[in-house]
């Protein structure tokens, strides 16, 4: 089966006329070959196949990229309560507070 487009027709006919031998090659111009008016082409099935497969190739290779690009967070170890003192400074506090009340 032909494609669609523009052919050169060009013929050779072979006949025999009193037992002799004859050949006529003719010329017979352009033909164009158009496809049947359907609903949708093999090229156009083609092409929109080919531009979704593209379509979801990129969104792969983009997640494939963001996932190999996330970097691992350190997680800070955060202290959540009351804190020790030592007695050494609530006994140097205790006399900070007697001795301003000394003073003032």
């Amino acid at each position: 089966m032909l494609q669609p487009g523009t052919f050169d027709l060009v013929g050779t006919i072979t006949y025999e006329i009193d037992q002799h031998p004859n050949q006529n090659t003719f010329y017979n111009g352009t033909i164009e070959v158009t496809e049947a008016g359907g609903l949708v082409s093999v090229e156009t099935v083609f092409l929109v196949s080919l531009g979704i497969a593209l379509v979801l190739l990129g969104l792969w290779v983009h997640t494939q990229l963001q996932f190999l690009s996330k970097k691992t967070k350190k997680i800070t170890k955060v202290e959540v309560g009351i804190r020790t003192v030592d007695a050494s400074m609530d006994e140097w506090l205790r006399l900070l507070a007697i001795l301003l009340n000394i003073l003032l």
